[in-house]
This record gives C-alpha cells, structure tokens and sequence, in this order.
C-alpha cells in the first residue's frame, strides 16, 4: 500500500513538472539526474525496510515480505543505472552485483525454511546478514 502510495505521488509530481515544462533559467532535470534520484531513492528504501527487518518482530512472512520489497527497490536501481554517468554506474554496477549476491544467499536461507526451535535467532541473524551486505555494497554509492 505504502509503495502504492509513493508511486502515485512520483507520477503526479512527473506529470506536474512535464506540465509545468521548463524556462530557459531552469532547465529540465537530465535523464542521469533523474537516474540518480531514483538510485538514491531506492537504496534509503532498502535501508529502511533493513531497519523496519532489524527492529520487527522477526516472522518468516514478515522478513520474506521486507526481503520482496528490497527486491523491487534492487530492480529500480538496475533499471535506472544505464542513464547515469560512468563513474556512478560502475559505482552502483558494482553496488548490486553485490547486494544481489547477498539478498540471494538471504532469501534462499529463509526460504530454506528453520528450525522451530531457533526460527528468530535464524531470521536475526538472516537479517543482520542482509545488512551487513546493504553496508558493504552500497557504502561507496554517493547520494549526496
């Protein structure tokens, strides 16, 4: 619902600058701006549902929800990283060719399934796993 939400409210605001058009003091925002602000957007996305995973109650549906919508952000960043400049696309290049490993390895250990015994001490740590890896890989993407 929340993605929903936010998707409605980039097109209307996309809509509403095209609309508006541009003067010649301002001009339009270039395709690899636009890019960057979608990369930069997506990667504070994965680092609030990390956040949202770290501080949750920790279920298999919950963590495996978080983990589709890191997905869906990881997309986002791939499709966009073709219009950015070359040092930033190899940045973010690199950024997901690992953060991909990392998600990967992650949901294959929660779809694996865990003991009842030791589930939340498994999603915990499947958790801090996916974390560290976001830490490791997106650290070096510059967004500001």
């Amino acid at each position: 619902m929340r993605r929903a939400i936010i998707v409605l409210a980039l097109a209307a605001a996309g809509l509403t600058v095209a609309a508006c058009g541009s003067s010649d003091d301002e001009p339009a925002a270039s395709s690899a701006e636009t890019a960057r602000s979608q990369v930069c957007d997506a990667r504070n996305d994965i680092q609030q549902q990390i956040d949202e995973l770290s501080t949750s109650g920790l279920t298999v549906a919950g963590v495996t929800s978080g983990l589709d919508a890191v997905k869906e952000d990881l997309g986002t960043i791939k499709d966009a990283q073709g219009e950015l400049d070359d040092e930033r696309k190899k940045q973010v290049r690199d950024a997901t060719k690992s953060f991909e490993g990392e998600l990967r390895s992650v949901a294959e250990d929660v779809a694996s399934g865990f003991s009842l015994s030791g589930a939340k001490d498994e999603l915990r740590t499947a958790v801090q796993k996916l974390a560290d890896g976001y830490r490791s890989a997106f650290s070096r993407v510059d967004c500001g």
